[in-house]
């Protein structure tokens, strides 16, 4: 009987997305919930917001622009820590 192949997983990511992170945390604990599988994990970069400028942005103004205001982005945050 030949060996199975691994299970390849493609997984597109932004390095500073909190949910990118909180997936990868979820996808190695599933892997490892499966002893013996055998899995090839590949990585591939994606940049959710590539308006940003290389040099960055004032915190304030981006937080305006992206949730309406700190007060918003604070109730996206809490759901973030909460995961």
């Amino acid at each position: 009987m030949s060996e199975l192949k691994p299970l390849v997983v493609d997984v597109i990511s932004d390095v500073m997305c909190p949910w990118c992170y909180i997936g990868k945390k979820r996808l190695e604990k599933a892997i490892r919930s499966v002893p013996g599988l055998a899995v090839d994990v590949r990585w591939h970069p994606y940049q959710l917001d590539p308006t940003l400028p290389p040099e960055g942005k004032d915190r304030e103004t981006y937080l305006m622009e992206k949730f309406g205001g700190a007060e918003r982005a604070e109730a996206a945050y809490e759901r973030v820590r909460q995961a």
